[in-house]
């Protein structure tokens, strides 16, 4: 905490570090995951070792308007 001046300081004060409290910010999987929630695509993570399946899901992504 600090003061703006040296002048008047009764209750102006700078708090650092203060500010709206809010999550973080998501990374890639998080999103990837939530897409794939919405249409509706269970686990995954098998369905991308067969390339033509994963190639399906990402063209329906796509063509998704919600995504």
């Amino acid at each position: 905490m600090r003061y703006l001046s040296n002048e008047g300081r009764r209750g102006y004060l700078i708090i650092k570090g203060g500010g709206l409290y809010s999550s973080p910010r998501k990374g890639w999987r998080e999103e990837i995951e939530r897409d794939l929630q919405v249409l509706g695509v269970r686990k995954w993570r098998e369905l991308v070792i067969d390339r033509e399946k994963w190639r399906g899901i990402v063209r329906q992504a796509k063509a998704h308007s919600g995504l």
